[in-house]
């Protein structure tokens, strides 16, 4: 196995509000990915606490359980539970204004004792799975409303209240794309509307390892790539569609080393030429599993 992760600014910002780390561990490796709202203060700090926080609960072995879904629907209430506490000390501790915290979350965990792997997102944010066979699936978790769920609003019931106002309009929307032989589907659309008793709404993966070649999880920058079109009179932008991004992202010529920023390095170097930016930051943070 092998692990590696990469963050980038966007054009938009003046720093990295994007945080990821990732960890081999005993058996248990983990990649975490944390996306700051940038119209919060200090949320890059917030990302990189709150991630810190996570791994803290990872490495402390609070969350090694068999993680079929009914265990790991059991187990968030011990593992978010010390979190919040974490964040709300880390918070006063550092001084930090209150919405510091304002960061979304994702966290991919591979079980190789039992076979079995993991994703959960809080918040939006992508998630790619490849197989040996070639096939990739990615799933984006996006809220329509724009106010995607953080954590910090656990920590505030009249912010957690304001939040829950957009997620009943429009809730919470998971769309799935197939990447085979480098091209990219759109498969489809579902809607997830899940609060649990701790008021976290979080949307989960589980599949057993057997063929799994890498896990990857993804901040929603990689949907703000648009490209320049520049002629005699005029220049223009467009969007660039996630149907052309992913399988340039997800093009991973080897694992080894550090494979995940070679591959974003090459990555923002190619499509720089192509006039491609991105507006939003941009992080990955990835697992090899197979061969």
């Amino acid at each position: 196995m092998n692990c590696d992760s990469a963050a980038y600014t966007g054009r938009s910002h003046a720093i990295c509000e994007d945080y990821a780390r990732v960890r081999l561990g005993d058996g248990f490796p983990y990649a975490i990915v944390s996306d700051g709202c940038s119209s919060s203060k200090d949320s890059d700090i917030g990302a990189r606490v709150l991630s810190t926080c996570m791994e803290t609960n990872i490495t402390q072995k609070v969350i090694r359980h068999p993680m079929s879904i009914a265990d790991i629907m059991w187990k968030e209430d011990v593992y978010i539970n010390q979190l919040l506490r974490m964040m709300q000390q880390s918070k006063e501790l550092m001084g930090l204004d209150n919405e510091s915290m304002d960061a979304t979350l994702i966290i991919a965990r591979v079980d190789a004792e039992r076979d079995i792997c993991s994703i959960r997102f809080y918040g939006d944010g992508l998630a790619a799975i490849g197989y040996e066979n070639g096939l990739i699936n990615v799933y984006e978790v996006l809220y329509p409303s724009g106010y995607p769920f953080y954590l910090n609003y656990c920590l505030d019931d009249n912010r957690f209240s304001a939040w829950k106002d957009y997620y009943e309009i429009s809730g919470c929307v998971v769309n799935e794309y197939r990447i085979v032989d480098g091209k990219c589907d759109f498969g489809y659309t579902s809607s997830n509307q899940h609060i649990n008793d701790n008021c976290c709404e979080s949307y989960i993966i589980t599949e057993n390892l057997h063929e799994i070649k890498f896990i990857s999880v993804m901040s929603d920058g990689v949907s703000s790539f648009f490209k320049f079109n520049i002629d005699e009179t005029s220049k223009t932008t467009e969007v660039v569609p996630l149907t052309t991004v992913l399988p340039r992202l997800l093009a991973f010529k080897n694992f080894q080393g550090e494979f995940v920023k070679r591959r974003m390095q090459r990555f923002i170097k190619d499509t720089e030429k192509d006039l491609w930016q991105h507006n939003d930051d941009l992080s990955m943070a990835a697992i090899h599993i197979g061969n």
